[in-house]
């Protein structure tokens, strides 16, 4: 009789085993929101992250970090969820931890490093160069030579998140040779080249043109395979940190409709009385509790699997999660009826911020690609 071969791997995945520490850090994070009292990011919210070491956490544990990219998944879930609008997501969990990778960073990025662990700085990336998303690979920014020790770069981006108030700008380009440049423009040499605007979901953003701008050696982070891996990992992490987000958002539509369900009365019962609605509500949870899980999944294929294990599953993970948070968004909206869509009533301010999230890097249909590819 053939015997049942027994995996020689019993233990659970990371992301299934409980962890007290991020629990912990859960628990706290979530009381300290609630006394939030909703003023801007810069002087209630960033205060309160660095007195939690919430910055830290999530780097690695040179830097007093602890959990990479399923802590930022954790922190990005729960402000996502509270309603707050940051860059969090783009500055601490996915530019912050890539730096820190790099085998030897320039005097820039040890100095941004610091900053950023302390709290004290932010920074954000230049990916998109038309209006159209999702972000390029091939980027038409050009990298020139400007005489000795200078470069001159050429090109403009678009829809750069909080440019206006970011002290560092990474930014992606390509030298005369092809080859992928990344660069590090500090606050006086690319606030004056802002165009600003507000994206759908109330985010602070601008547009830059750089023709002509003229920057020094030292601007200059990483060339060739180092920048490709460089801006892979901010790519990555901004991935699962969206990823994230989304799931926080989500639960507070469902949780808000939930709400509206029980209070909003019609032929004198509450809607929540009518099976149908009830039915459409479990639908919600059930898209939730499916883009939870693969948030999860995604946070830990950034911590743990190669590149091309990472693509897939963070692919896998877009592909779910932009699906349920359109379900669950339109849902919402129509469970609200017409109320919905008012600037007063907060759900539909998480609709567009859904929106915006199922777009930033691409729509289902460029998850799938990244599947089949």
């Amino acid at each position: 009789m053939n015997s049942i071969p027994v995996p020689t791997k019993t233990a659970l995945p990371l992301l299934f085993e409980p962890d007290d520490t991020l629990e912990m850090l859960a628990d706290m994070l979530s009381r300290a929101l609630a006394g939030q009292s909703g003023g801007h990011w810069r002087e209630e919210l960033w205060p309160m992250l660095a007195e939690l070491g919430l910055f830290a956490a999530v780097m690695p544990e040179r830097y007093g970090g602890y959990g990479g990219a399923r802590t930022a998944a954790l922190v990005c879930r729960l402000l996502a969820g509270s309603g707050v609008v940051s860059p969090y997501a783009v500055s601490s969990a996915a530019i912050a931890p890539s730096l820190a990778e790099l085998d030897q960073p320039a005097g820039r990025v040890t100095a941004l490093l610091e900053a950023l662990v302390e709290g004290r700085q932010v920074a954000t990336i230049a990916l998109h160069e038309v209006d159209a998303l999702p972000v390029l690979r091939d980027f038409q920014t050009v990298l020139s030579g400007a005489g000795e020790g200078q470069w001159r770069l050429d090109g403009a981006k678009r829809m750069i998140a909080f440019a206006q108030e970011a002290d560092w700008l990474v930014l992606p380009a390509r030298n005369e040779a092809g080859h992928l440049v990344i660069i590090m423009l500090d606050r006086a040499s690319f606030s004056p080249l802002l165009q600003p605007c507000t994206l759908i979901d109330s985010m602070p953003a601008a547009d830059a043109s750089f023709s002509g701008l003229v920057i020094d050696e030292d601007a200059i982070v990483a060339v060739g395979e180092q920048a490709e891996s460089l801006l892979r990992g901010i790519v990555d992490r901004l991935t699962a940190a969206q990823c994230a987000e989304a799931v926080g958002a989500m639960a507070y539509m469902i949780n808000a409709t939930a709400e509206y369900l029980g209070v909003r009365r019609q032929f004198g019962q509450p809607l929540s009385a009518h099976q149908a609605l009830r039915h459409r509500y479990v639908d919600m949870t059930i898209q939730q509790a499916k883009a939870e899980t693969m948030a999860a999944l995604a946070a830990t294929a950034v911590d743990q699997e190669s590149p091309e294990q990472r693509d897939r599953a963070l692919a896998r993970a877009r592909y779910v999660i932009v699906r349920a948070a359109w379900f669950v968004s339109q849902e919402s909206i129509q469970m609200h009826g017409a109320i919905g869509m008012a600037n007063e009533t907060p759900v539909s301010g998480y609709f567009k911020r859904l929106l915006a999230l199922s777009l930033w890097l691409g729509d289902e249909d460029d998850a799938l690609e990244g599947l089949i590819a």
